[in-house]
């Protein structure tokens, strides 16, 4: 999909008390609507202008620019990748059906933790951030809803400064604002390109320095062609005030066939398509990665290219599981009056997503066998199948040199949203389909030490 092309998210809520559920939108959060699947080619037609589906830009594993420069191979055997499991052990958690805005949350579309282990939490549907305590107490809100100095409308990401001070990009003002932890505006600044976002696109790495994946669509008088255009992007490199001091090309995305996109509690599938992801780190550099290969690569300006590679057998998609993906098929194409059909293949990528954390960590999303779950009933005017199959979240976490450090499997209808140290910060849903944050130790392995 060309940039320019990326879907409108929907943003009609339901009241919080009002179970939300199986909710649908490209950027991998959950806005709180009761939208259930979406078609991605449907989605492209609408007139918001952000990054394409899935976070447009990784490298194509055939020669590049990338695969030019000096690479280190770190090949990750199946030794390395069976010591000890890591063990998750509850702290605390947050939310409840009902109740003060800062316990019922609305639609939890992001978190970040600074350096004292306090956090901020984006709900989206309220267009609140609000700040806690390293224990879960609710501190105070940041910031409100709105378009001047100090507010924001549409937080598409957050990131920590100096480790204390929080950093967002609101995508509806394309503006980066800053916020001290009292509440305080420590200073902003407006990008044009920043009125184009998704997943892991925006970041404020250990120097200060933000990075921000924009598409690259003729920049600096380039003469692409349109889908190489849209299957390109950049993570430009500015300072505090906004001044672009580099930039970073990422590689030719890959051409994926027609697709939709489930939004589940684990972190959302498309119908098994191989898709591409970049992700900055907070050390400096970016990590690139095509899903339905086994390794990613990492490139960061102090030290070669470094190719991380393992051992992956693929997973197939099971009997029931495939029928319950093809009611999904059948459906997006009766929506289109038969004109498009949707394939299910027999197996699954590798991996469905990278993102980094507080330490420069590298979370690896894999495809896992599904489970058939029980889902709450959901509002009478939500029509449409229903996805029974799904995962638990499973991760294989690297670190920022690209050593393996363990595997971190969740309760099922949950994501991580953050961590640091031993802690991870977790998104799952509760009983009545309430968001709850959960907060978690890790223990055993390589991520259980502090």
């Amino acid at each position: 999909m060309n940039a320019g092309e990326i879907p409108t998210m929907v943003r009609s809520f339901t009241p919080k008390h009002v179970a939300q559920r199986d909710t649908v939108n490209v950027f991998g959060r959950e806005p709180g609507n009761d939208c259930e699947g979406i078609s991605i080619n449907a989605m492209a037609r609408a007139a918001l202008v952000a990054v394409a589906f899935a976070g447009v830009s990784a490298m194509l594993l055939t020669p590049t620019p990338l695969d030019a420069q000096d690479t280190v191979r770190v090949r990750i055997g199946a030794q390395s990748r069976a010591i000890a499991p890591v063990t998750l052990t509850p702290v605390f958690s947050i939310g409840q059906l009902d109740g003060p805005d800062e316990v019922a949350f609305g639609s939890v579309a992001g978190l970040v933790v600074d350096a004292r282990g306090r956090f901020y939490v984006y709900d989206q549907q309220d267009s609140q951030i609000r700040l806690y305590d390293q224990y879960g107490k609710f501190l105070r809100n940041i910031g409100r809803k709105g378009g001047g100095p100090g507010e924001y409308q549409w937080v598409i990401g957050m990131s920590i400064d100096n480790d204390t001070v929080l950093a967002i990009h609101d995508l509806s003002a394309a503006r980066i604002t800053y916020f001290f932890p009292d509440g305080k505006v420590r200073g902003s600044f407006t990008e044009p390109r920043a009125s184009t976002g998704g997943d892991n696109s925006f970041l404020v790495d250990r120097r200060g320095t933000v990075m921000l994946r924009v598409p690259m669509i003729a920049a600096r008088g380039e003469r692409l062609g349109e889908i190489e255009a849209g299957r390109r992007s950049r993570f430009l490199q500015l300072n505090a005030t906004g001044t672009i001091v580099d930039s970073v090309l990422t590689p030719l995305a890959l051409s994926s066939p027609r697709g939709f996109y489930l939004m589940t509690a684990d972190g959302g599938n498309s119908n098994f398509m191989a898709e591409s992801y970049s992700v900055a780190l907070r050390s400096g550099g970016v990590v690139f990665g095509n899903g339905h290969e086994n390794r990613f690569v990492i490139r960061t300006s102090v030290r070669e290219v470094r190719t991380v590679e393992w051992p992956a057998t693929p997973v197939p998609v099971g009997r029931e599981e495939r029928a319950n993906w093809e009611e999904w098929a059948d459906h997006f194409s009766k929506l289109e009056s038969g004109r498009f059909t949707y394939a299910i293949p027999t197996s699954k990528p590798v991996y469905r997503g990278i993102q980094s954390d507080h330490d420069s960590r590298i979370w690896v999303s894999l495809y896992a066998p599904a489970q058939k779950i029980t889902l709450p009933p959901r509002a009478p005017t939500v029509t449409g199948p229903r996805l029974y199959w799904q995962q638990p979240a499973t991760y294989d976490v690297f670190s920022n040199a690209g050593n393996y450090l363990g595997r971190v499997v969740l309760p099922m209808r949950s994501r991580v949203l953050a961590a640091q140290g031993n802690r991870i910060w977790v998104r799952a849903k509760g009983a009545d389909d309430e968001d709850i944050i959960r907060v978690y130790t890790m223990s055993g392995g390589a991520l259980g030490a502090r």
